[in-house]
C-alpha cells in the first residue's frame, strides 16, 4: 500500500489524503433544488459557508493533531483540539444536511424524532455510497496512489454511525452536560468512525472546495462589518 508523503503515525491516526475523490456533492449540487430561486441561491451560499467553516475547522484540528502525535499539547491546546474537531463535525453535518435539503427540494420533515431518523437514514445511505464508489473506482484500477487497499473501503457503514454523528453535532450546538460529562466520548467516536467522517469530508471538498470565497457572492455573510455606519 502506498501512502502520501506524511509521517506514518499521522497517516494511520487520521487518514490524511493528498487529493479529493469524485463524489456525491457534485451530484447533489446539480440535481433537484428549491423552486424559489432566491431561496435556492441563499441555500447555495449557506452550503459554501458551511464548506468554508468545515475546512477552517479541519485545518486547525489537523495542526494540533499532528502536534499531539509528534510531541505533547498543553492544557489550552487539548481543549482546542477537542473544540476544533467538534466544530469540524458540526459543520460537516450541517453541510451535508443543507445538501440533502437542496436535493429533496425543501427543508420540511427534518424536525422531531421522525426528522432525526430521516437524517440518520440519509447520512448512512450517503456514506455507504461514498465508500462503494471509492471501492468500485479502485477495483477498476482508477485509484489515487496514496489510497488504501480496496478492502479498506469495501465495508458496511456501522448502523450507529449517523446517530452518533448527530448526537456529537447536537452536543456541540447546544450547552448540553453530555459534552463535558463524557456521555458522548469524542475519542471513542474518533477511533470508531473517523474513516467515515474523513471520506465524507474528502467527498464534499471535491466539488464545493473548488470554489474560492473571494470569487463568490456570499450575500449578507460577507457584508458584516464592525465599522461605524455614517
Amino acid at each position: 500500500m502506498r501512502r502520501p508523503p506524511w509521517p506514518d503515525a499521522a497517516w494511520w491516526q487520521f487518514g490524511l489524503g493528498w487529493g479529493i475523490s469524485r463524489l456525491c456533492t457534485n451530484q447533489l449540487a446539480r440535481q433537484l433544488m428549491f423552486k424559489n430561486p432566491e431561496l435556492d441561491s441563499a441555500l447555495i451560499t449557506t452550503i459554501h459557508h458551511e464548506s468554508f467553516l468545515m475546512k477552517s475547522s479541519w485545518d486547525e484540528f489537523e495542526r494540533l493533531a499532528n502536534k499531539q502525535i509528534l510531541s505533547t499539547l498543553n492544557a489550552t491546546e487539548c481543549v482546542s483540539l477537542f473544540s476544533f474537531y467538534t466544530s469540524f463535525l458540526h459543520h460537516l453535518y450541517e453541510f451535508y444536511l443543507a445538501c440533502f435539503k437542496r436535493q429533496i427540494g425543501n427543508d420540511s420533515g427534518f424536525g422531531g424524532r421522525e426528522g432525526a431518523a430521516r437524517k440518520d437514514r440519509l447520512f448512512t445511505a450517503e456514506t455507504q455510497r461514498v465508500f462503494d464508489r471509492i471501492s468500485a473506482r479502485l477495483e477498476a484500477g482508477k485509484g489515487q496512489g496514496w489510497e488504501n487497499d480496496p478492502s479498506y473501503y469495501k465495508v458496511a457503514v456501522p448502523i450507529d454511525f449517523a446517530e452518533d454523528l448527530r448526537n456529537i453535532r447536537n452536543s456541540s450546538a447546544h450547552a448540553l452536560t453530555s459534552r463535558a460529562a463524557g456521555d458522548i466520548d469524542l475519542s471513542d467516536f474518533y477511533h470508531s468512525y473517523h474513516k467515515y467522517v474523513y471520506e465524507l469530508f474528502r467527498s464534499a471538498r471535491e466539488y464545493w472546495g473548488a470554489f474560492s470565497i473571494e470569487n463568490l457572492d456570499m450575500k449578507a455573510i460577507s457584508r458584516f462589518s464592525v465599522l461605524v455606519r455614517t
